[in-house]
């Protein structure tokens, strides 16, 4: 057969796989140069074909001459030690990199979301494994992905495609499995595993796709609840998971769980902190203004400020009139088109709430069939995540107060019970300021007419005086009075006078635009002030109101139709125009021009 050496090459080499040169084997050094050889570490291939890991020693053995006669070896079975050995090593490496995680997650602080991303990056870095951390939606029926990572990019970014794709239910997947017996799942091999649904149900085929090596799913627990899954995933070409590995993580998976639930205490007393201070604001507001328009802004900025998530938001008012809800107040909308949205049709869902009288949450407007209806808008931007809480005042809604965010699933129940808690503060201080704005318009509103009386008047065409000061805009003013009113009340009586007042009031009104200042100045005399308005344009007004006050009678009466006609002077403010007082008798005089020239004329001064 074979020669010495090659059976030697054959059956014992170094650790490493090099095979050995009989004449470097420790026996031989002995015998022929009688070396002392120790602590020699070999492989012997056995004849069943196993293999030893033995540790030799040998010496040369001398005759009474000192003559190397012979050599002797002795060898030692280091294979179970060198086991022991190595599993020291690899539990000291692991509880090496176990510390070390640890230390990262509490040096990640208590902050929901960086505690989540440290645990993901941190199982990469320090482990080279993948990592998908699920939580329990409120509601407990889902798995929200909050945070994954991946050691490579391209393999990272359609991880993450796959999993937005699909929401995975509390009893789906891996996760799900892993969760319902609340023991770890370990496949050793996803291309061969028996759970292949399972795979499909929570990565479609991207486990096939990346050829994931191993995969591992352990339930998350907190104060014995469970509160999500870890999942780790060893990429391609690495080593199986084994049960050291299943330990390993699971230790690491505790110490994640108590991580994430301080952070989870730390986000629930920090919204209880904010909770607490929208609702200090809002009763602030309520105290510190009477201003509506005022307080409804600061009514949504104290919203935003309690609910973090909040990107915009709106608050709507029932118009008492009409029952339409109109925009009165927003939040981070830069589009001025949306302060004339209203919603008539009610299948909005600010109207389905006004209507519902309830909160309405809605994770993710994309997926409700009534999302092209509602406030998805190119006014009022689009979103994704909405929440809505009806102000009420005794039994009747008043409004909604509604935040939005651009990402779905940005708000929570408890974002939606601060926004019902909120909304219940600020309703009465709403209705104050609605009550004040009541009386203060009572006390500049003429009751006859339901136009400004002379106070009102003048409060804002004063404001209208100091625009044209300060820029030079145009300014125009008309003053009327009815001709030979004290005939129509002889004749037909002071009710009927009473409703030809408020007829020329309402016929006033039709003929001029809704920026113009309407006002009874006195007895069956009115004023109009009308802003960025040229001489001749004025004129033109004054001739159509003066048009369809004679065209036509202004009322029926018992006695018949009550016709009559208006004398009207028109002016113009000038850069010798320094109050509105003048402004007012250069139109008084004109309209005594149009009395001693005939009266129903119009007459320019």
């Amino acid at each position: 057969g074979k020669s010495y050496k090659e059976r030697t090459s054959q059956q014992i080499h170094h650790p490493d796989g090099r095979p050995y040169d009989p004449r470097d084997l420790p026996l031989t050094r002995s015998a022929l140069d009688g070396e002392v050889v120790t602590n020699v570490e070999a492989m012997v291939n056995l004849p069943d074909g196993s293999q030893r890991e033995i540790l030799i020693n040998s010496g040369p053995i001398f005759d009474r001459n000192g003559n190397i006669a012979g050599a002797i070896a002795i060898s030692q079975d280091i294979g179970p030690r060198k086991q022991i050995e190595s599993q020291i090593r690899k539990n000291a490496a692991r509880a090496e990199v176990l510390a070390s995680l640890s230390q990262a997650f509490a040096e990640a602080g208590l902050y929901y979301a960086a505690v989540l991303s440290t645990i993901t990056h941190q199982i990469t870095e320090k482990i080279g494994d993948a990592s998908i951390i699920r939580m329990i939606s409120d509601d407990n029926k889902w798995l929200d992905v909050v945070a994954v990572h991946h050691p490579e990019h391209e393999a990272l970014a359609q991880l993450r495609r796959v999993l937005r794709r699909r929401r995975l239910r509390v009893d789906e997947g891996l996760s799900g499995e892993a969760l319902r017996t609340r023991r770890p799942l370990l496949i050793q091999d996803p291309s061969v595993s028996p759970n292949h649904e399972l795979l499909y149900q929570e990565y479609n085929d991207w486990i096939k796709e990346t050829e994931a090596s191993s995969l591992l799913v352990i339930p998350l627990q907190a104060q014995g609840s469970l509160i999500g899954t870890l999942s780790v995933i060893r990429p391609r070409n690495g080593e199986h998971y084994d049960a050291d590995d299943q330990i390993f993580f699971m230790s690491l998976a505790d110490r994640a769980a108590m991580s994430i639930e301080n952070a989870v205490l730390f986000a629930d007393e920090a919204r209880r902190a904010r909770e607490l201070d929208a609702l200090h604001s809002a009763t602030s507001a309520l105290l510190s203004t009477l201003d509506l328009n005022e307080l409804l802004s600061e009514i949504l900025d104290a919203a935003q400020s309690a609910i973090a998530a909040a990107e915009r938001g709106i608050l709507h008012m029932v118009e008492p009139e009409t029952g339409r809800l109109e925009i009165r107040a927003t939040l981070n909308y830069k589009d001025p088109r949306i302060a004339r949205i209203s919603h008539p049709n009610g299948t909005d869902y600010p109207s389905v709430v006004v209507r519902n009288r309830k909160p309405l949450l809605i994770h993710d407007a994309l997926t409700n069939p009534e999302a092209a209806q509602n406030l998805q808008s190119n006014q009022t931007g689009n979103f994704r995540s909405l929440i809505i809480a009806p102000l009420f005042y005794g039994d009747e809604v008043i409004g909604t107060l509604s935040l939005t965010a651009a990402r779905p699933f940005a708000f929570t129940k408890e974002d939606l019970r601060l926004l019902v808690s909120f909304a219940t503060t600020t309703s009465a201080a709403i209705q104050n300021a609605m009550l004040h704005a009541k009386v203060q318009t009572m006390a500049i509103t003429d009751p006859l007419t339901e136009q400004y009386n002379r106070r009102g008047f003048f409060d804002l065409a004063q404001r209208e005086m100091e625009r044209f000061s300060r820029y030079h805009y145009p300014l125009a003013a008309i003053m009327l009075d009815i001709d030979r009113f004290k005939e129509v009340n002889d004749t037909f009586g002071h009710r009927a006078g009473d409703r030809v007042l408020r007829a020329l009031a309402e016929r006033i009104n039709q003929n001029i635009r809704q920026v113009d200042i309407l006002g009874r100045y006195g007895g069956e005399e009115f004023a109009i002030l009308l802003p960025e308005t040229e001489l001749f344009k004025a004129c033109e007004i004054a001739e159509r109101i003066r048009s369809a006050v004679a065209n036509q009678p202004i009322i029926e009466s018992e006695q018949g139709p009550v016709k009559l006609s208006i004398s009207v002077g028109v002016t113009r403010a000038t850069k010798a125009t320094t109050t509105l007082a003048e402004l007012l008798e250069q139109a008084d005089k004109a309209l005594y021009m149009a009395k001693e020239n005939g009266r129903n004329r119009v007459e320019i001064l």
